[in-house]
């Protein structure tokens, strides 16, 4: 009976604050911008404005267990160096053309109208949005100039999307060089760009053991490759070509656009060296340094 009595008291907490939250949420729904304004005023001021940045780790082809290290890593760096706040999803409902309304209470975003940058943390597959998503996200980069990074997985999507691989400049093109029997290589790399905040902290010449894309339907003359394979340090033959980029930047039409195909193992973000790369990348495609390294 005791059981019983507690499981009617919690029914009846639960009913009690519902109907509490529907008042409120009434009550706010019939007053005028200036008397919300009024109620947010005396709620004190609110905390410094940051750039706003929407960390997408959904998946609909391969799950890549690195995923949530991703995200995590996308939003600690946001709040450790004070540029951004995260929001992260584990869906696209987001991508879409909504947002940019006044926030009172706190971030209660509706859409990209909401956000400065969009970063894709393994975004596999087909993801299924509607032709208006799929323009808006376009729209997002190309129009309003906003900033997109894609994180390894992220050039594993949308394949018949033609819009989303011309953003990137690149389609998948699969991981020749690494088998199920050797599923992480230690891949020799070049820094082509070390003048570039984004990879200056690393040496001109490197290893990183990880399962590192082939693109295609790729060409140098719509992209700044920055980082690339050291064809003279491993055979490359499986991949068909000898220039294999690793990490590029692209504008695209008002917007910045950066991809990597580093970040498929959870201890790529542990790499100070990694996450470095991907902080600068989002700096960088929030406009607030060019190529070479200078603060606009």
């Amino acid at each position: 009976m005791k059981a019983k009595g507690w499981v009617l008291a919690l029914a009846l907490l639960a009913g009690f604050a519902q109907s509490a939250v529907a008042q409120r949420g009434g009550a706010l729904a019939t007053m005028t911008e200036a008397q919300k304004d009024a109620i947010a005023a005396k709620m004190g001021p609110s905390s410094p404005k940051r750039y706003r940045v929407l960390v997408v780790g959904a998946a609909t082809g391969f799950h890549h267990e690195s995923i949530s290290a991703g995200m995590t890593a996308i939003a600690m760096m946001g709040q450790e160096s004070g540029l951004y706040d995260a929001e992260l999803r584990s869906d696209f409902d987001l991508i879409n053309a909504g947002g940019g309304k006044k926030m009172r209470f706190g971030f209660q975003p509706e859409g990209l109208g909401d956000f400065d940058a969009v970063v894709l943390v393994n975004t596999t597959g087909e993801w299924g949005l509607s032709d208006s998503r799929k323009q808006a996200l376009l729209a997002f980069v190309h129009d309003r100039g906003k900033g997109l990074v894609g994180i390894h997985g992220a050039l594993d999507a949308n394949y018949s999307w033609q819009g989303y691989a011309d953003m990137f400049g690149a389609q998948f093109g699969g991981h020749p060089l690494n088998t199920l029997e050797q599923p992480l290589v230690t891949f020799p790399l070049v820094n082509e760009a070390p003048d570039s905040p984004i990879t200056r902290h690393w040496p001109q010449y490197f290893s990183q053991q990880n399962e590192l894309y082939v693109p295609k339907n790729f060409s140098r003359r719509n992209v700044d490759v920055l980082l690339r394979i050291d064809q003279d340090r491993i055979a490359t033959g499986p991949a068909g070509t000898s220039d294999i980029a690793v990490a590029w930047t692209r504008a695209y039409g008002n917007g910045r656009v950066f991809y990597s195909s580093i970040g498929h193992t959870k201890e790529s973000w542990t790499d100070p060296d990694v996450r470095k790369m991907y902080l600068e990348a989002i700096r960088w495609s929030l406009g607030l340094t060019n190529r070479a390294g200078a603060a606009k």
